[in-house]
């Protein structure tokens, strides 16, 4: 998903759906969602114990089969992976766009 994206996009990281909703209404066996979530841990109230960080996991269980932190060494103030990119490899890069930018880069196991 990608706030320039459109649901009538394919939903891939190149052609993104617009909204979450439509891409879990339209979700199939075997796929999978990730999703960079850089904000909601410095919110106690709404989200305590959060941690901020790539989620990734199925849409039609809802179950994360891995998790990556969003700590960044080259930001240890809180700088934390505003978007996501999957490679054909499976390699996982998390965007922050903060003090100039850096890549996180996970695999999966």
């Amino acid at each position: 998903m990608a706030t320039t994206g459109n649901n009538s996009n394919n939903g891939s990281s190149s052609r993104p759906y617009k909204t979450i909703q439509y891409a879990i209404d339209n979700t199939t066996a075997g796929d999978t969602i990730y999703v960079a979530d850089s904000e909601s841990e410095f919110d106690e109230v709404r989200n305590p114990g959060w941690q901020a960080g790539i989620r990734v996991g199925s849409l039609l269980t809802g179950k994360v089969d891995y998790f990556i932190d969003g700590m960044v060494e080259a930001y240890p103030e809180g700088s934390n992976p505003e978007g996501v990119a999957v490679d054909a490899y499976g390699n996982v890069y998390g965007a922050v766009v903060s003090g100039g930018g850096a890549m996180v880069k996970s695999y999966r196991p």
